[in-house]
């Protein structure tokens, strides 16, 4: 057995284990040495060093005041995570975490205090003060399910379908103390199996540069870049006139059979800020603008995400760091500001042509959608005519 697949058979183990602790974490809920909130689930184990464990978002000395759903975490003397709660007061349902810290491993537990499953699991293991193992299993949706199951039954559930979960596993190497390369396990979320391996590079100083992930059959992908000297507002810049130069290019490319109507930028907030290009063209039958249900996916054109590193990674971690993704939808919609305007002079467009910025699970409707990416009254007039901005 692979060292990787036996962290997997561990995780599991250890999971289970901690099925129906719920009186367990309610009795630790006293510990710690001080109190902090945050709207959203900061200290992410998978940041931990033996030297620090940063909060990677913004902590408050008080519960946000327009905020039911906060987190509350009680820290110890050296300012790291031992309890935790949050509470979804619409559903009412808690969860309780525990962090525990030692030598040679830490344990982050969260629990559903109403299903009595744990909803994550994640542990580190230490040698020399060094990480060499990371697991951890998050189960979908919260492990709510289960306060309608027995414990078997959840267990079977969870394990059975890997939609249910997500599996994540890295394991190290190390030269000199500097960490070089790590196998990675990822399964569940709808995601299939997958195994791959990461490569860490470094500037002359010693200070982490980028980390790329080498999947088999996939194209190189930097996953983390160290955050450059330039402001968030100048890399989101950066990044639309990029976005907007490819897609025009892609375009160009693309096998169009009549001049272009619309093209949508399709993103998904916090997720991913490089759009997919989905162009809509006078030979396209459409009910509506909402490109992503109109247009068969088969002519949809993907920008790989690696045409903009580092810049995108180093921007998407700024954005998530400051829990903040307003910034994230202004670059997109910039960038298809300029789509409008490039491909005028470079394409084949019809006469009220559009480009706009969409995120549909969030979006309120199709007019302000392109109010907010720039398009004129009298454009906006025109799709209305044509029965387009029903929806």
């Amino acid at each position: 057995m692979t060292n990787l697949a036996f962290l997997r058979q561990d995780l599991w183990a250890r999971w289970k284990e901690q099925i129906g602790q719920v009186d367990s974490a309610s009795d630790a809920q006293g510990d710690g040495k001080s109190i902090a909130y945050s709207k959203v689930p900061l200290f992410d184990l998978y940041g931990y060093t033996s030297a620090k464990f940063p909060a990677g978002g913004r902590l408050t000395p008080a519960p946000p005041p327009d905020y039911e759903n906060y987190m509350t975490y009680r820290l110890d003397e050296s300012g790291r995570p031992v309890r935790t709660v949050m509470r979804h007061v619409y559903n009412a349902i808690e969860w309780q975490g525990v962090y525990t810290y030692s030598d040679t491993e830490v344990v982050h537990v969260e629990l559903n205090m109403i299903s009595r499953l744990p909803s994550r699991y994640e542990r580190l293991t230490l040698e020399d003060g060094l990480v060499k193992t990371f697991q951890r299993v998050i189960i979908n949706g919260g492990a709510t399910f289960g306060k309608h199951m027995s414990i078997s039954d959840a267990i079977d559930f969870v394990m059975g379908d890997s939609r249910s979960y997500l599996v994540w596993i890295e394991e190290y190497s190390y030269d000199d103390r500097r960490r070089i390369s790590a196998s990675v396990f990822k399964q569940g979320m709808g995601i299939p199996e997958r195994y791959s391996q990461l490569s860490y590079s470094y500037f002359g100083d010693g200070r982490l540069e980028k980390i790329v992930e080498h999947t088999p059959g996939v194209p190189d992908q930097t996953i983390f870049a160290t955050k450059s000297k330039a402001t968030k507002s100048e890399l989101g810049d950066r990044l639309a006139a990029a976005i907007a130069e490819r897609t025009i290019r892609a375009l160009a490319k693309a096998s169009l059979d009549a001049p272009l109507v619309a093209v949508e930028l399709s993103y998904r907030s916090v997720d991913n800020y490089c759009p997919i290009v989905i162009p809509c063209t006078e030979a396209d039958e459409i009910e509506n603008l909402v490109l992503t249900l109109a247009i068969d996916p088969k002519k949809w054109i993907i920008l790989p995400q690696e045409d903009f590193a580092p810049d995108i990674v180093d921007f998407t971690e700024r954005l998530q760091s400051s829990s903040n993704s307003d910034a994230g939808s202004k670059m997109v919609r910039t960038a298809a500001k300029l789509v409008n305007d490039l491909a005028r002079a470079r394409l084949s467009v019809a006469e009220n042509f559009v480009a706009y910025a969409a995120d549909w699970e969030f979006e309120l409707g199709i007019k302000q959608v392109l109010k907010a990416s720039g398009v004129s009254q009298k454009q906006i007039a025109a799709f209305g005519k044509r029965g387009w901005l029903d929806w």
